[in-house]
């Protein structure tokens, strides 16, 4: 887990918080987890009825939406949004997600606009030897599918007529 802190004017914290979950070996991908909150520090609190407008990018996925209203006199944080995001990693499996969150609060200067933002290194997904395929080298498989669940499998290649494991 990582957490990411911004500010919100003077007596307020924006945090984005990202957290890795399951990876999806075959599709080089892992789910990481996000929620984006404000946080009073300081002060009574405010209140608006007007709708302000809020954006994350999380490891390249992208998203924005607005609240359309916010009382801090009776809370001291407010969940502005969160999801779920599904990043893909490089072709070698490492993944560091670039993370930022921005809310566009408006009490301007207790509470102000601010972003959050940090980076997440992810698990590096295993990737198996490469072949030759139309002229470029890519991952061969390397995980075959058994009883429901992806396991690591050995791959042969033609080799001098004899069958070889592919290092």
């Amino acid at each position: 887990m990582a957490i990411f802190n911004g500010t919100l004017g003077t007596q307020y914290t924006l945090r984005l918080t990202a957290t890795q979950g399951t990876q999806n070996i075959a599709a080089n991908t892992s789910q990481v987890a996000w929620s984006l909150v404000a946080i009073r520090d300081t002060g009574t609190g405010y209140f608006s009825g007007s709708p302000t407008t809020w954006s994350a990018n999380i490891g390249g996925v992208a998203y924005s939406g607005s609240v359309a209203s916010y009382d801090f006199t009776v809370n001291s944080s407010i969940t502005i949004a969160s999801g779920t995001a599904t990043v893909a990693h490089n072709t070698d499996g490492t993944k560091t997600a670039a993370c930022t969150g921005t809310w566009n609060a408006n009490n301007a200067p207790q509470l102000a606009p601010g972003t959050a933002s940090g980076n997440l290194a992810l698990t590096r997904i295993p990737r198996g030897p490469k072949v030759e395929f139309n002229g470029a080298w890519v991952p061969s498989i390397t995980y075959v599918e058994f009883n429901g669940a992806w396991v690591q499998a050995l791959v042969y290649a033609e080799f001098n007529g004899a069958w070889a494991v592919v290092a």
